[in-house]
């Protein structure tokens, strides 16, 4: 009987082993499930931090981006306003020798008129009233010299 006892003894100390090994099987699962939930949401977090750092890049991009555009702005009216100071200086004479060549008359058989170079190009800029509906036009330069012009646009 003896033998009997400590079969059983030895059968229920095994039952027990088998169970409390079963049960911490359990709980290791449980625990690495939850780990795994736990990481899902880290990683989801994570991914929802890069997207927010990528917006915050974009704008700050943007941002300086319209920072180099202020300040070529603020450059640009710096110079701006230097011509402008400049141009204030000019006496009369100085406007005069600067601009006198780019000035031309403007015939037609029913009046005269005044027009400039546009741009340092062949196109001459006049007042429409001084052309509307001439094809007769002729252009007298800053020298004297005349030639014949035609409308090529209008901006009327």
């Amino acid at each position: 009987m003896s033998g009997n006892r400590t079969l059983a003894t030895l059968a229920v100390i095994c039952i027990a082993s088998v169970i409390l090994s079963s049960a911490n099987l359990y709980l290791i699962v449980s625990i690495i499930r939850s780990q795994e939930a736990q990481l899902t949401q880290l990683q989801t977090e994570v991914d929802q931090a890069k997207d927010r750092i990528n917006e915050v890049e974009s704008a700050l991009s943007n941002m300086t981006d319209r920072l180099g555009n202020i300040n070529q702005s603020s450059t640009d009216i710096s110079r701006l306003e230097g011509t402008i100071e400049s141009l204030l200086n000019q006496t009369p004479a100085h406007v005069y020798q600067s601009v006198y060549r780019s000035v031309v008359v403007i015939r037609t058989p029913l009046g005269q008129g005044s027009g400039f170079f546009y741009n340092q190009t062949t196109l001459i800029l006049t007042n429409w009233h001084v052309v509307e509906s001439e094809t007769d036009i002729e252009v007298e330069f800053y020298d004297g010299t005349r030639q014949r012009a035609s409308v090529v646009g209008t901006d009327a």
